[in-house]
């Protein structure tokens, strides 16, 4: 439970266990939504990250894979989080949103892959508005399941101290972002293997920026293999919409928004090999310039999937290797000294905390399963998470279910 995992972690406090993060301090409720397709493994580290950093709650929109029903069914257990599944209700929901007949977003309708994930995912953040207004949530983030919120300048390292911090008249918070680098074409699980990031230009010295971008950049596109405009999150209030997946912005103010001085989104993008390898399949586009734009957004995403046409597997890693991998031990000394680059272990550290609680309490449940009455054994596989498929009328109004009810893991304080 709750406290059994605070202990093992060895440290913090513990929320009681029929509260949710409703942090004495502050008072506030923090919620992330994201649209992924990961495994149910790599949502649920995700999560338990974040629920260490005072997260209460978690807005799932799923597909592929993570929509498999055995990968819902587990992801409902996790406290705090509501899953949405693919359905005609979510369709008609999206279909009938506000955003059609908004010209903000229509550079992106009518296109294909990349461009139409964008578009999904900025209709799902309208659905979770809706809802963390219902659930009177305070703060809305929006970040994908490959990036990790990293608190930076928070003493205790949780997200509410930074929100708690933010003027009243402030209504949204950028995160820079900072890219994973790899440093090895062999990783496998980039949130405990990676710990190089190359910061946001938000966050460095121009003038050091500007001197070393080409060797920063070895000929690739840009700064930022993939975006380098960081993610948002936004007081919930009336009037609040999606700006694209990358920002929020309102119906009914110009919103007042404001760069996180320290805090930063760690963007795990092209870690691991594996993702070259997904984007030979992921979108049927041709290959000319046009098309190309249609399909993707970022310019290196287009390079990576036009070059499956020149090179085989073999090829691929060497170019792998010699544009995304940093294997020069001098330079990475270099860019580490100047600021540009950052080592950061914290965490690698939670992740590896959060394997190791897990294994014990695996242990511990295994060892006194032969001991569980029958009610305890049904209660604990009945779950504790909401489902979000349906709950939203086709105007994307207030839905009519339950709120999330269940307790929640631990507040850590001082992590890492």
């Amino acid at each position: 439970d709750a406290r059994t995992q605070a202990r093992l972690l060895g440290r913090g406090e513990v929320v009681g266990d029929d509260t949710m993060h409703d942090d004495a301090r502050t008072g506030l409720k923090v919620m992330i939504s994201t649209t992924t397709a990961d495994s149910p493994e790599k949502i649920l580290d995700w999560a338990q990250y974040h629920r260490l950093l005072g997260v209460d709650y978690f807005f799932i929109f799923v597909e592929g894979k993570a929509a498999v029903p055995q990968c819902v069914r587990e992801l409902r257990r996790f406290p705090g989080m509501t899953v949405w599944e693919p359905s005609e209700k979510l369709d008609l929901a999206r279909n009938k949103s506000r955003i059609w007949g908004e010209k903000w977003l229509g550079n992106f309708f009518n296109k294909p892959c990349n461009n139409e994930l964008f578009v999904r995912q900025s209709l799902n953040m309208e659905i979770a508005i809706s809802r963390a207004q219902r659930m009177k949530i305070h703060w809305h983030v929006h970040i994908d399941t490959d990036e990790l919120l990293y608190p930076g300048g928070a003493v205790d390292l949780n997200v509410k101290t930074l929100f708690n911090d933010v003027p009243e008249d402030v209504d949204t918070m950028v995160f820079p972002n900072y890219e994973a680098c790899p440093e090895t074409d062999s990783v496998t699980d980039p949130f405990r293997q990676v710990t190089l990031f190359k910061r946001n230009f938000d966050h460095v010295v121009r003038e050091v920026y500007m001197e070393n971008y080409r060797d920063v950049t070895r000929s690739n596109p840009n700064y930022f293999l993939t975006y380098g405009n960081g993610k948002s999150a936004a007081r919930v209030q009336p009037g609040l919409r999606p700006n694209g997946a990358h920002r929020f912005h309102n119906y009914a103010k110009h919103p007042k928004e404001t760069k996180a001085p320290e805090a930063a989104v760690l963007h795990y993008t092209y870690t691991t090999f594996d993702d070259i390898l997904s984007r030979k399949n992921r979108c049927d586009c041709p290959k000319d310039e046009e098309s190309l734009k249609q399909c993707f957004i970022l310019e290196f995403d287009r390079v990576v999937y036009t070059k499956w046409d020149d090179m085989n597997e073999a090829q691929m890693r060497q170019f792998y290797n010699e544009r995304v991998v940093y294997h020069d031990k001098v330079l990475k000394a270099k860019i580490l000294s100047n600021g540009l680059f950052a080592r950061m272990y914290t965490p690698q550290i939670m992740m590896q905390g959060i394997s190791r609680t897990n294994a014990l309490l695996r242990a511990r449940t295994k060892d006194s399963s032969s001991s569980s009455s029958p009610a305890r054994a049904s209660a604990s596989s009945s779950g504790t998470g909401n489902s979000g498929d349906g709950e939203e009328d086709a105007g994307g109004d207030v839905d009519r279910a339950e709120h999330v009810h269940a307790h929640v893991g631990p507040t850590l304080t001082g992590v890492g």
